[in-house]
């Protein structure tokens, strides 16, 4: 691929499209090195699936969040919002941890958190679909891929 600019990077807000098809053209590696960096935080297979899938469909996401004294799984940001998403069903989050996980899930819901939650056996069932459901929740909440 070849890009021609005349406008400095420097001058453009880095979020902005134009920045950021620059910085990727000079250095297209780096994308890679992102996704390598946020998969290793992630706690297990099943977010890093997740966390991949919503990465390539272009959503800003922040795996292992700290809210309070909790942790939540993967965080997607849009302009104004944010959709707290937990990946259960796992080792991570085994059945057991139920019931612990959704007080958790209520007490930041009462500190303005939205929660949506992927069931490993729905994900491992149908990826597309289960992320297709996650994409419909966070169009609800206005938060869109940050490429569009």
């Amino acid at each position: 691929m070849w890009l021609f600019y005349s406008i400095d990077p420097d001058d453009l807000h880095p979020e902005d499209a134009r920045a950021r098809l620059i910085s990727y053209c000079c250095n297209p590696h780096r994308v890679q090195e992102k996704f390598d960096n946020l998969e290793e935080l992630c706690d297990s297979e099943f977010e890093r699936r997740v966390l991949r899938d919503l990465l390539v469909r272009g959503y800003r996401v922040q795996p292992q969040v700290r809210a309070g004294n909790y942790r939540i799984d993967l965080v997607v940001y849009g302009m104004n919002d944010y959709l707290a998403v937990e990946c259960g069903g796992e080792i991570a989050h085994p059945l057991e941890k139920w019931e612990e996980d959704w007080q958790r899930q209520l007490v930041l819901e009462r500190a303005g958190w939205k929660f949506h939650r992927i069931r490993g056996s729905t994900y491992f069932r149908d990826p597309e679909k289960a992320i297709s459901r996650l994409v419909r929740v966070l169009e609800a909440v206005g938060i869109f891929p940050a490429c569009s």
